[in-house]
């Protein structure tokens, strides 16, 4: 869960996980799930993918790039 209107994705993160998720050969998709109180929900935009300095990534990896899907998700509190 995240307060924040903004959370970006560190692509270093995802690296860490490339075998795990299945390495370059992979075709299955990622779910990227945010899950976010009522106030945040209907504004929340696709989060944006940075790299380790917390800068937009200029270069995105087609394995992540192909096949990240973001939703966010609602929660009562």
């Amino acid at each position: 869960m995240t307060l924040a209107k903004h959370h970006p994705i560190k692509m270093s993160g995802l690296k860490i996980l490339y075998n795990k998720l299945g390495g370059e050969s992979a075709n299955h998709l990622i779910y990227y799930y945010f899950v976010v109180p009522e106030h945040l929900y209907d504004d929340y935009k696709v989060q944006k993918i940075v790299n380790s300095d917390d800068d937009d990534a200029k270069i995105i990896p087609d394995w992540i790039d192909e096949r990240i899907f973001q939703y966010v998700l609602k929660i009562k509190l």
